[in-house]
């Protein structure tokens, strides 16, 4: 078989592969199924023929069934595509990395855009019992928010190091 695979999406116990030019051959997916669900570890396989995708759940590295299925002449990994960001989410993205940074700027890094955002949601939901709106579901989703912005903090920048 040998067909060329892309692996577009891989994290602990799952992995993506792309193999576009057996898109909507419907014998080479099942046998690559029946073939990756006997491998030591897979305890998942899922065939999108329509879209030439590879679904694997796994335990153990992802290398490890990769290396498999080319023993087997499942298909051959010749690159790994990265997910390509669009621009709009570059921009968006860039606008909240500018806000943060003023934030951090005019605050003497006291504060930043969750830091903000967690007393914004405290103050809505503050503001929803302080009128009587215990019913809706706004100020304790409010308040929900702001304590999963408070618990992801930790003291850590978006790398994971400590400021």
């Amino acid at each position: 078989m040998n067909a060329e695979a892309l692996v577009v999406h891989k994290m602990a116990g799952r992995i993506r592969i792309r193999v576009p030019s057996k898109k909507g051959n419907e014998a080479y997916f099942a046998s690559v199924k029946e073939a990756l669900s006997a491998c030591v570890g897979v305890e998942g396989v899922e065939v999108a023929t329509f879209t030439g995708s590879i679904l694997v759940r796994c335990h153990g590295p992802t290398e490890a069934v990769l290396g498999w299925a080319h023993s087997q002449g499942l298909f051959v990994v010749r690159q790994e595509q990265s997910i390509k960001v669009t621009a709009f989410h570059d921009a968006v993205a860039g606008r909240f990395e500018a806000l943060n940074d003023g934030i951090k700027t005019a605050t003497g890094k006291s504060f930043d855009l969750p830091g903000v955002a967690f007393l914004a949601l405290m103050g809505a939901g503050i503001y929803q019992i302080a009128r009587g709106n215990f019913a809706a579901p706004a100020w304790y989703t409010a308040f929900w928010y702001a304590l999963g912005l408070f618990g992801n903090k930790g003291g850590k920048d978006a790398k994971g190091t400590v400021e």
